[in-house]
């Protein structure tokens, strides 16, 4: 999103992250609205002051010899996917028994 410089401008980037919020977004599964926090920290008035003044975001490379990505899990997923249904099915029943 661009930041606004006017009325109209805000109005619209106020009405997107209100639909996003209470899930009338045209875009779901975006993670959280931009300019959520902001809002709850600063309020209203907070927010617009913070789109009048953006930081650009610098992303933050990561630490000399650190993998990028997770090594492939390979042989352990049959593992993990029965682990995971032992706990699904502990969990159902200890709702059971509540």
């Amino acid at each position: 999103m661009i930041a606004p410089n006017s009325g109209t401008d805000f109005t619209q980037a106020y009405e997107t992250l209100r639909a996003e919020v209470t899930g009338g977004s045209t875009t779901p599964g975006l993670g959280v609205p931009r300019g959520l926090a902001l809002l709850l920290r600063g309020g209203l008035a907070g927010w617009m002051q913070g789109w009048r003044h953006p930081v650009p975001h610098q992303p933050t490379p990561a630490p000399p010899g650190c993998s990028p990505c997770l090594p492939p899990l390979s042989g352990a997923v049959p593992e993990l996917t029965l682990v995971l249904a032992q706990m699904a099915l502990a969990a159902a029943a200890g709702d059971r028994h509540a």
